[in-house]
């Protein structure tokens, strides 16, 4: 669904996918150009499984890459981590669904570069969804 805000399609970048099961499948352009945008990655066996369900943590990295919002454990305030039952800090998308589940302001040393850390600076806005 992201890919299809970008006014181009796969190909034009360098960086192909060599996913080994989406040829022929009726998302393998979007896939392709998700992967040379640099906002999947796939699976370690060179898969992209495109029609298993996405995971939380997976539409987490998804989402935060297409945003360009990433942090890692230096820029991020302890006080507003929110503990999940089910996630521990061990996790390979951790910091992911942190940097998307967790409302905070932020600053960046780089003005605006891709794959450039936040370091968060305090909390967000609390959105009360229960309330009309």
């Amino acid at each position: 669904m992201l890919t299809r805000f970008l006014d181009r399609t796969a190909g034009v970048n360098s960086r192909n996918s060599q996913f080994s099961d989406i040829s022929g499948h009726w998302a393998e352009q979007y896939i392709k150009l998700a992967y040379e945008m640099n906002w999947v990655d796939g699976y370690e066996d060179k898969t992209f499984k495109p029609n298993l369900p996405i995971t939380r943590a997976e539409v987490s990295k998804l989402i935060n890459r297409a945003l360009n919002r990433q942090v890692n454990a230096s820029g991020i305030l302890q006080s507003l981590i929110v503990k999940y039952t089910d996630l521990d800090s061990s996790h390979w998308a951790y910091y992911e669904i942190m940097e998307a589940s967790i409302s905070h302001t932020y600053q960046r040393s780089v003005t605006f570069s891709y794959n450039s850390m936040e370091k968060w600076t305090g909390r967000g806005i609390d959105i009360d969804y229960g309330k009309n």
